[in-house]
């Protein structure tokens, strides 16, 4: 078991050690009012925090302090993100597609009493819901460059401030060292059992519940994460999907925690495929939908290209699954649900594979390079989560050469309970768990430990698992027993060598291939 503690203990000590160690690498590439992407490195990332930090103190969050988050993903969350875990103070994240309703609630219930927002349409939205919100004293825009007196009398008692005049406020405060150091006499003063963020379920199957979530429980996974995909310092990562979901912002950490650099794109086709031949991504974090959207333009791109150029691509993607099947047959690599002798799987795979090694190679030359060359060139691998990438998509893709690491997890859970490891890529499973979680199957009736092979619900226990649904413990005490272990609601069944499937739900609950 890894010793995670060694280095970090909470989020903004991941941003510590990584400016003591590579200040000059990139840590944020975002695009400025023209779309040309424009660096920042570590060390003015953690200027930025810092100052903004300094500003958001002198406006009064201070430890403990609730701040509603509505924004999507970009450069300034982050920034703000980190600002505020630099003052103790807890986020209660949120996108910019959430209904007013919905954001009253959660900035009520979550006992919020500033709010950043992302735009004037944010502030616009919630204006009805003001009575709603009464702990409220104050709103900080983002893109602030709007008249905010107009909405000044609709929001009596709340005062609005912008981003930009926050920020110019704490670079001017952090010009003085006393104020930098009180500020990392407060990071230090952090647990990693403090409480990070309260990310808000969403509610399909009654109110919205507030998954109280620490610092351990992101760091587990983004210390833990070179060992399993082998992300390396100065790695590029193009992010694309809604950081206020668990699954992309642990994803963030471990790109961070191993100062790579993360490109802010959009989860757009034509947005996303330009982003990646300019930037040439190593890793991308993806839902399903967006695989099963580049899969489906690749198809329609042949069926323009008339019928040889269909009928070509059709022979070659037959030959590369079959060869895919039986390289993992030859690797050991296929899912083992009953005892087999592996070594006749290597025996009869050995033949076959070499014949269609060349015709592969011909493929992969004439076909797809193409798609290789479509995500930048130099893709490792694409991460998947949020909902289960459909088999056909899986296939597909493993036979163009294009890694899909597979991922599995809950909100609940920070998220990643379980993932394909790069380097033993086992398809039709989510992976093994993730290093020091522990994911057992058990009967739903007995409640007994199955034994591979045997279907059953999920449960979990780990460092990873929530604090409890935020001021709902009757909630909290349905999901997770006395000796920890969390009642995840999926069923699944398990490899003889530990790997996870998932065949579906204990309840009448549908994850849609968009997470």
């Amino acid at each position: 078991m890894y010793n995670l503690y060694m280095e970090v203990t909470t989020l903004p000590r991941i941003i510590q050690k990584i400016v003591r160690e590579y200040p000059d690498y990139v840590a944020q590439f975002s695009k400025d009012a023209s779309g040309t992407f424009k660096p920042t490195t570590y060390a003015e990332f953690y200027r930025e925090a810092l100052a903004f930090a300094a500003g958001l103190r002198e406006a009064g969050i201070v430890s403990g302090d609730h701040v509603g988050f509505v924004s999507d993903n970009r450069k300034e969350w982050l920034i703000s993100s980190f600002a505020l875990h630099f003052l103790g103070a807890v986020d209660v994240p949120r996108g910019c597609d959430s209904m007013a309703g919905e954001l009253a609630y959660i900035l009520s219930f979550g006992d919020c009493k500033y709010a950043i927002l992302e735009n004037e349409a944010q502030l616009a939205k919630i204006l009805p819901e003001r009575g709603k919100m009464p702990l409220l004293t104050k709103i900080f825009i983002i893109d602030n460059d709007f008249d905010k007196g107009q909405y000044q009398a609709a929001l009596e008692g709340v005062t609005v401030l912008g981003f930009k005049d926050i920020m110019e406020q704490g670079l001017d405060l952090t010009k003085d060292s006393a104020v930098v150091k009180s500020i990392e006499d407060e990071i230090a003063q952090g647990k990693g059992d403090d409480l990070a963020t309260i990310i808000f379920t969403s509610g399909t199957t009654g109110e919205p519940k507030g998954v109280m979530l620490a610092h351990n429980a992101f760091l587990n996974q983004s210390y833990n994460a070179p060992p399993v995909v082998g992300n390396k310092p100065g790695d590029v990562w193009l992010t694309v999907l809604p950081v206020w979901h668990s699954f992309e912002r642990v994803i963030q950490y471990c790109a961070l925690h191993s100062a790579g650099a993360l490109v802010y794109s959009k989860p757009i086709g034509k947005i996303m495929l330009a982003d990646c031949a300019q930037m040439k991504p190593i890793w991308m974090t993806s839902v399903p939908r967006i695989w099963e959207a580049v899969r489906a333009g690749i198809y329609r791109n042949v069926a323009a290209g008339g019928g040889a150029k269909k009928a070509i691509f059709n022979f070659f993607l037959n030959v590369a699954v079959t060869h895919q099947n039986f390289k993992n047959m030859l690797l050991g690599k296929t899912p083992h649900f009953t005892r087999r002798i592996v070594f006749l799987d290597m025996l009869v795979s050995f033949i076959p594979f070499l014949l269609l090694s060349p015709l592969r190679g011909l493929g992969n030359i004439l076909v797809f390079k193409k798609i290789k060359a479509m995500m930048g060139g130099r893709l490792r691998a694409g991460i998947s989560g949020g909902a289960a990438l459909p088999e056909a998509v899986d296939k597909f893709f493993a036979a163009a050469g294009v890694v899909v690491l597979e991922g599995y997890g809950l909100t609940e859970t920070a998220p990643i309970l379980a993932c394909r490891y790069y380097n033993n890529q086992v398809p039709e499973t989510v992976g093994p768990p993730f290093p020091n979680m522990e994911l057992v199957i058990r009967d739903p009736e007995t409640g007994k430990e199955l034994p591979p092979a045997q279907k059953g619900v999920l449960y979990a226990r780990g460092v990873q698992i929530m604090k409890g649904y935020y001021k709902k413990p009757e909630e909290t005490a349905k999901v997770i027993d006395k000796d920890g272990w969390l009642d995840t609601g999926d069923v699944g069944i398990k490899t003889y060598r530990g790997d996870v499937k998932l065949t579906g739900r204990a309840k009448d609950t549908i994850v849609l291939l968009g997470g």
